[in-house]
């Protein structure tokens, strides 16, 4: 777990975050999708004052119930919390589970079909990443939300629960306990499996994710991420995401 104080915040955030007390520690958490954000989601539901069945989706009750915009409430909080990954990987999970499982989907495939004038369910990974995210006509606030760059989200505040997905739950023991950690952390929400290994596979970035939702429905089955790490998408992401590895790699040079 590490802290992050003194980042330049020069944006207006893409999201919110929110405020709760669990047994006396009052938490500030700030919502990044795909970073575990369905695990906090379910943390808040449980915790809440009031009753997220009672809303559209659980993002709207956190809006309705949670939501907290005064930089004095926030930084007074015990913990702060921003939750990053790797951003590759992070792109990854949202084609895998956008895209290939074809799941909560509508937005992005909207988004997606209105950039590059092209049927979202045809694309490839290759596809999805040179036409749209690296798309030079739009900004990256009008690609769909999922795909934000993560320093975007950030408030003006001191964060001092500041944890890497992959050891969220060794990370949230040390915020609400082993018990809670457990309930609530220990295994992913909304992950996509991934274990298709074989050579029919190996040119997963060009397959369409048509194809390869076919290939899920038929057979549980998804490529692993490493499949999707060809050199140039790994060069283009890490030039698309360049100002989050630089907030990622302070992080780790700081902790030294």
């Amino acid at each position: 777990m590490y802290s992050l104080n003194n980042w330049d915040f020069t944006e207006k955030p893409v999201s919110n975050t929110y405020t709760i007390k669990v047994d006396g520690v009052s938490i500030a958490y700030t919502y990044i999708r795909k970073n575990a954000c369905s695990s906090f989601k379910k943390f808040f539901s449980h915790f809440s004052h009031g009753c997220f069945s009672e809303y559209k989706t659980d993002l709207a009750a956190l809006n309705q119930l949670h939501v907290e915009s005064s930089l004095d409430k926030l930084s007074s909080c015990d913990f702060r919390i921003f939750v990053f990954r790797d951003p590759i990987d992070r792109a990854i999970s949202v084609y895998k589970n956008k895209f290939i499982q074809n799941t909560g989907n509508k937005d992005i495939f909207q988004s997606y079909e209105k950039i590059t004038g092209r049927d979202a369910f045809k694309a490839s990974f290759e596809e999805f990443i040179s036409l749209y995210i690296m798309n030079q006509q739009v900004s990256e606030r009008e690609l769909d939300p999922h795909l934000y760059s993560q320093h975007l989200h950030l408030r003006d505040i001191n964060y001092n629960a500041v944890i890497p997905m992959n050891s969220l739950y060794d990370s949230m023991q040390l915020v609400v306990g082993a018990a809670l950690a457990q309930k609530f952390f220990e295994k992913p929400v909304n992950a996509s499996t991934s274990n298709i290994e074989s050579e029919r596979e190996r040119n997963v970035v060009t397959q369409s994710a048509e194809e390869l939702n076919q290939i899920f429905k038929s057979e549980k089955r998804i490529p692993k991420s490493a499949l999707f790490r060809t050199p140039t998408i790994e060069e283009q992401l890490k030039a698309f995401y360049v100002t989050d590895y630089e907030l990622i790699n302070s992080l780790k040079d700081n902790s030294k």
